[in-house]
């Protein structure tokens, strides 16, 4: 059902739309026009507040996803 949304062959309901922001954690705003730098930030924000509740192992393991992907960003960057 959810492909058949992504492909544009069928549009939800303002209710089940409104229940897929819900579960996705994301304003109905975003669902319906994208994310704006606004939304990005907010994201954002919510997502170091997470990781603030997690062992400082696992915020470690975080860090370092983060490291890296930041690292990849730059080179490929760098290498355009």
């Amino acid at each position: 059902m959810i492909s058949r949304y992504e492909r544009g062959l069928i549009t939800p309901s303002l209710e089940v739309a409104r229940k897929i922001a819900q579960v996705l954690k994301v304003s109905l705003d975003f669902l319906v026009f994208g994310m704006s730098e606004q939304t990005a930030n907010q994201n954002v924000e919510l997502k170091v507040h997470d990781v603030a509740s997690l062992s400082d192992e696992d915020k470690a393991h975080v860090f370092a996803v983060i490291d890296a992907f930041v690292t990849k960003a730059r080179l490929q960057k760098i290498l355009q």
